[in-house]
C-alpha cells in the first residue's frame, strides 16, 4: 500500500468519523468557522453574476441563502474535523478504485476547438473546492448509513432476495443433468458444463462488476445485471441445441456474479463497522443456502410433468421479479453517486452549472482502470499473504460445497435409492447448520461491540478468528462424518444427512468471517480482496462439480451391483495374512519408539531440572514440544489407517496399532507434565493439546475394544478384526484371563489419564504437592512406554516373532526400503525448531515471573492463567 492507500485506509476506518480526531485543513477550518454573512455574500455574488434572473429565482437564491444561514446557526454544523474528512474520502473515493482522483491535463492529438460565436473561453472556477459537492457533515440523512432503520431492512431484503435467486439459479440445473443427456444424448460430463459454465460465469463476472459499482454506483450495475440474467435464463429454457443451452449458462452466470460482488459492498455502505457484521451474515445465508435449496426443488420439477426446462423458467420468473424490484424500489448507497445526483438537483435549483461532484471529476484513464482493477488484485493475491491464504483456503471449503451436489446425489440416490426429489432433502442438515452458524454470530454481536467500543471504534481483525478456528474445526469432523457414514446402505440415511450439521456451520463460519476479516483489514481495498477471492472460489467450484462427474447414471449402476456382491465375508477363515508394512514396518515402528524416547527423556531433564530449582534450556522446551507434536499426530494418523481398514487387517496388525497409540499417550502424557506452564500461558496450545488428548483417547479406546472382544471371542487370528462383531464366541482361552484383565486396565487408565489429565491442564493453582504428581507421573509414563516398547519389540516381524497362528505372507516387515525411511526421516522434522530457536526465534508465551519453574511450586497467587477469549473473559487475548 501507498502513501494515499495508507491516508484513505485510515480516513475510512468507521462510518462514525466523530470518533477519530484529526487536525484540520485551513481550508476546512475557513469553511466551518466562516461567518454566515461571509457565505450569504458569497451566495449572493455567485446568484447575482446571472443576469437573466427574474423574480422567481431571486425568491429561490434568498430561499437558498436562509438556509444556508440557518445551517450556519445549528450547533451541529461545527462538528469534529474528521466528520468532514470522512466526507471528503467518500466523494473522492473512486480515485482509489476506477481512476484519477483529480482533472489531469492530458497531451491530445485532436485540436481544441473554438469556443464559439467569437467568444473567448472563459476563465476556470476561481477556487474549484467552494463548488464541490459534500455531504452535510457526519449526520447528513443522505448518506446511507443515516438511513432510516426501516428502509435499510427493506433493502437488505431487496438485495437479499437478490442474492438468493443469483445462489439458487447456479445448482437447479444439476437436477436436469440426467435429462440433459437424454436430450441432447450426450455424456454426464457434457452434461455438468450447464452447471461448470455457469460457476466459470461467477467467477470472470467479479472483474467487470466490481469496478463498474465504484465507477456508477451500485444500483445501476444490479438493474442491468439482474435484467441480462433474466434473459440469459429464459433463452437456456427455451434453447433448442445444446451450445445455446451451454453460452447461455455462462452468460447467466456473469450477470448473477454482481449480486455476489456488489450486495456485499452495498451492505458496507449502508451498515457501520458495528452493523456490519450482522449484515454481512445474512449476505452469506443467502449465498449458501441458496444452492443447496435448489437441488430438491429441480429435482421434483425434473420428475413431473414440467420437464428441465421449467428449472430455468423458475430462475427466469425470480430475476424478473428481481429486476422490477431493484429498478424501482432500490435507492443508490454508494456516497459519491449520490453526492453526483446531489449536484444534478442543485445545478437544476440554482442555475449555477459550476456546482459539482468529485465524482463527475473522473477522466476515466484505461491504464489505472486496468491497474487498480485488474493487476491490483492479482498483485494482492501475490503479494499479500493474508489474501493468498485465505482464498486458498476459502477456494477449498467453498468450493466443497458444490462438490457436496455430486456427493449428496451419489449417497442417497446411489447408496439409499432415493429419488431426485427426496434425494435433495438431505440438504436441509445443511441448511440448518449455517442457520446455527448465523445465529450464534448474532449472539456474540453484542459482546463484539462492547470490545469495539472499547477500543475506541476501531476494529481488530482477529477478533474474527476465534469463529474461523471453530468453523474449520467443524468443517473438517463434518467431512469424516459424511464419508465414513454414506457409503453403506446398512448405515440409516440420517447420519450422514446429520453430517451436514457440522459442515453447513464450518461453511458459513469460516466463509462470513473471513470476508469480515478482508473488510476489516482492508477496508477500501477490500474489495480487490473480495474479488480475487470470489474468483478463486468459483473457479475450485467449477474444478469440483466436474471432478466428481465421471461416473455417468449407468455406470453409477453397474458399480453399485458390483460393490452388492462384495459382500463382507466372515465365515471363511483365509489360509494366509499379508504382511504391511505401512502399519508394522521397521520404519514406522522405530520412529514411534525414537520418538518416545527422546521425549521422555526431555521430560525428565526439564522435570528434574524444576526439581533442583533450575530452569531448563528453550531448546529442550521447544525440542520436546515438536517431538510431542510428532508424535501424538501421527499416532491419531496410525489409528485412523487401521480403523479405515477394518475389513482388512487382521487382529495381530490391530494390536501393535493399539499398542502405538499407548507410546502417543505415554508421550503426550510426559510432555503434559513438562511443559504445563506453557500450555497454561497460551490459551491456543492448551485448547490444540486439549483436542489432540481427546482424539487419541478416543481413537485408543475404540482399539482396546476392538482388541478385548478378540481375546473374549477367541476368534481366529487370520479374519479381520472387523469380524469381531459378526462371529459366535468360541470361549476364551485358558490363559485369556490375564490379557482380558490387562485389556480392561488400560482402557480404564487411558480414561481415568484423560480426565487427570484435562484437569491439570486447565487448574488454575498449583499447590506444592503437583510437584509429586510430576515426578510419579513421569515413571508412569516411563512404564508404560517401557512396556508398549517391550511388546512391540517381542510381537512385530521387524524385530521379533509373530504369533504362527498369523501365516504371515509376502515382504517381510523388518526389510528396509524408501517406504520404510519416510516415517524416520519425520524425526528431522525438530530439527527446525533447533534452528528457530538458535537464531533466537523462540514462539511460547513470555513469563511474567522470574524462572518458568517458579509458578509450578508457588502457592497459587503467582500463578500465570492465560483464559479462553471465547467465554468473554476480561482478561482475553483479544480484548485490546
Amino acid at each position: 500500500m501507498n502513501n494515499e492507500d495508507r491516508y484513505i485506509g485510515n480516513a475510512e476506518r468507521d462510518a462514525s468519523p466523530n470518533r477519530f480526531p484529526r487536525l484540520q485543513r485551513s481550508d476546512e477550518k475557513d469553511q466551518i468557522h466562516e461567518p454566515a454573512g461571509h457565505r450569504k455574500s458569497l451566495s449572493d455574488r455567485t446568484f447575482s453574476s446571472n443576469p437573466s434572473l427574474d423574480a422567481s429565482e431571486a425568491e429561490r437564491d434568498a430561499a437558498l441563502s436562509r438556509i444556508l444561514t440557518e445551517h450556519d446557526n445549528v450547533e451541529g454544523l461545527e462538528r469534529h474535523a474528521t466528520a468532514l474528512d470522512r466526507i471528503h474520502t467518500a466523494r473522492s473515493q473512486h480515485s482509489q478504485t476506477v481512476g484519477s482522483g483529480i482533472l489531469r491535463s492530458r497531451s491530445s492529438r485532436k485540436p481544441v476547438p473554438p469556443f464559439g460565436a467569437g467568444k473567448p473561453y472563459p476563465p476556470p472556477l476561481p477556487n474549484r473546492d467552494e463548488y464541490v459537492v459534500e455531504f452535510d457533515g457526519p449526520n447528513d440523512p443522505l448518506h446511507a448509513q443515516n438511513w432510516p432503520f426501516r428502509k435499510k431492512i427493506y433493502t437488505a431484503v431487496m438485495l437479499g432476495f437478490t442474492t438468493l435467486s443469483a445462489a439458487f439459479g447456479s445448482s437447479i440445473f444439476s437436477a436436469a443433468t440426467r435429462a440433459i443427456e437424454a436430450k441432447f444424448h450426450v455424456g454426464s460430463v457434457v452434461a455438468t458444463l450447464g452447471t461448470s459454465l455457469y460457476v466459470l460465469g461467477f467467477a470472470t463476472g467479479p472483474i467487470l462488476w466490481a469496478p463498474f459499482s465504484e465507477l456508477k454506483g451500485r444500483r445501476l450495475p444490479l438493474v442491468i445485471a439482474s435484467f441480462g440474467f433474466s434473459v440469459f435464463n429464459i433463452s437456456v429454457a427455451v434453447g433448442k441445441d445444446l451450445q445455446t443451452v451451454l453460452i447461455c449458462r455462462f452468460f447467466a452466470g456473469f450477470f448473477g456474479a454482481c449480486p455476489l460482488t456488489c450486495v456485499a459492498a452495498v451492505f458496507s455502505d449502508i451498515f457501520d463497522s458495528r452493523t456490519r457484521g450482522m449484515a454481512v451474515t445474512v449476505f452469506s445465508m443467502t449465498v449458501f443456502t441458496g444452492p443447496l435449496l435448489a437441488p430438491f426443488i429441480g429435482g421434483f420439477i425434473v420428475m413431473s410433468d414440467l420437464g428441465w426446462r421449467w428449472t430455468e423458467y423458475i430462475v427466469a420468473f425470480m430475476g424478473f421479479a428481481v429486476f422490477v424490484l431493484n429498478l424501482f424500489f432500490l435507492p443508490e448507497s454508494y456516497p459519491p453517486a449520490i453526492l453526483v445526483s446531489k449536484a444534478e438537483d442543485l445545478r437544476r435549483l440554482t442555475k449555477n452549472w459550476g456546482i459539482h461532484a468529485k465524482q463527475e471529476e473522473i477522466e476515466i484513464d484505461f491504464r489505472e482502470l486496468l491497474e487498480k482493477n485488474f493487476s491490483r488484485p492479482l498483485r494482492m493475491l501475490v503479494t499479500e499473504r493474508i489474501v493468498l491464504l485465505l482464498s486458498i483456503y476459502m477456494a477449498f471449503i467453498y468450493g466443497l460445497l458444490y462438490l457436496f451436489l455430486t456427493a449428496y446425489p451419489l449417497v442417497f440416490q446411489g447408496v439409499h435409492g432415493m429419488n431426485p426429489g427426496v434425494g435433495g432433502l438431505p440438504y436441509f442438515g445443511m441448511i440448518t447448520g449455517q442457520l446455527t452458524a448465523g445465529t450464534v454470530i448474532f449472539l456474540r454481536q453484542p459482546g463484539y461491540q462492547r470490545k469495539l467500543a472499547a477500543n475506541n471504534g476501531v476494529a481488530i481483525p482477529e477478533w474474527r478468528l476465534p469463529e474461523i478456528i471453530v468453523g474449520g474445526v467443524c468443517f473438517a469432523i463434518g467431512l469424516f462424518w459424511f464419508g465414513w457414514t454414506g457409503y453403506r446402505q446398512d448405515i440409516h440415511w440420517i447420519v450422514p444427512t446429520l453430517s451436514g450439521l457440522l459442515t453447513g456451520f464450518g461453511l458459513l463460519s469460516v466463509f462470513l468471517q473471513s470476508l469480515n476479516y478482508l473488510i476489516d483489514a482492508y477496508l477500501m481495498n477490500c474489495w480487490n480482496g473480495y474479488s480475487c477471492d470470489c474468483s478463486c472460489d468459483w473457479v475450485a467450484r467449477q474444478a469440483d462439480v466436474l471432478g466428481l462427474t465421471q461416473e455417468p447414471g449407468r455406470e453409477h449402476k453397474r458399480n453399485r451391483e458390483e460393490r452388492a456382491k462384495m459382500v463382507f465375508n466372515c465365515s471363511t477363515v483365509p489360509e494366509t495374512t499379508n504382511t504391511d508394512a505401512g502399519v508394522a514396518g521397521a520404519g514406522t515402528l522405530l520412529s514411534f519408539i525414537i520418538t518416545n524416547i527422546l521425549s521422555i527423556l526431555l521430560s525428565a531433564t526439564i522435570i528434574l531440572l524444576g526439581l533442583r530449582k533450575s530452569t531448563s534450556a528453550p531448546i529442550s522446551r521447544k525440542l520436546l514440544q515438536s517431538f510431542s507434536d510428532q508424535q501424538i499426530l501421527t499416532g491419531i494418523g496410525i489409528q485412523s489407517v487401521g480403523l479405515a481398514k477394518m475389513k482388512t487387517m487382521v487382529p495381530y496388525h490391530f494390536f501393535i496399532i493399539w499398542l502405538l497409540s499407548l507410546l502417543s499417550t505415554a508421550t503426550n502424557l510426559a510432555t503434559l507434565l513438562a511443559l504445563v506452564n506453557d500450555f497454561k500461558r497460551d490459551w491456543v496450545l492448551r485448547w490444540i493439546r486439549q483436542l489432540l488428548m481427546l482424539v487419541n483417547m478416543f481413537l485408543g479406546i475404540l482399539s482396546g475394544v476392538f482388541i478385548l472382544q478378540t481375546v473374549m471371542k477367541n476368534m481366529n487370528p487370520r479374519l479381520p478384526i472387523a469380524c469381531v462383531w459378526e462371529v459366535e464366541s468360541k470361549g476364551s482361552s485358558g490363559n485369556a484371563a490375564l490379557s482380558i484383565a490387562g485389556t480392561i486396565a488400560v482402557i480404564a487408565g487411558q480414561v481415568i489419564t484423560f480426565g487427570f489429565a484435562t484437569w491439570y491442564l486447565h487448574n488454575r493453582s498449583n499447590p506444592k504437592w503437583l510437584k509429586t504428581v510430576q515426578v510419579i507421573g513421569l515413571f508412569a509414563c516411563l512404564a508404560m512406554g517401557v512396556g508398549a516398547t517391550v511388546r512391540v519389540v517381542l510381537e512385530s516381524q521387524a524385530f521379533g516373532t509373530p504369533p504362527q497362528a498369523v501365516h504371515l505372507v509376502g515382504p517381510s516387515e523388518g526389510n528396509w526400503s524408501f517406504g520404510q525411511l519416510l516415517p524416520l526421516l519425520l524425526l528431522a522434522l525438530p530439527v527446525i525448531s533447533t534452528i528457530e530457536i538458535a537464531r533466537g526465534e523462540e514462539l511460547k508465551p513470555k513469563s511474567r515471573v522470574d524462572e518458568d519453574t517458579v509458578p509450578l511450586f508457588a502457592n497459587g497467587s503467582d500463578m500465570e492463567f492465560q483464559p479462553n477469549p471465547l467465554v468473554g473473559s476480561g482478561n482475553s487475548l483479544f480484548r485490546k
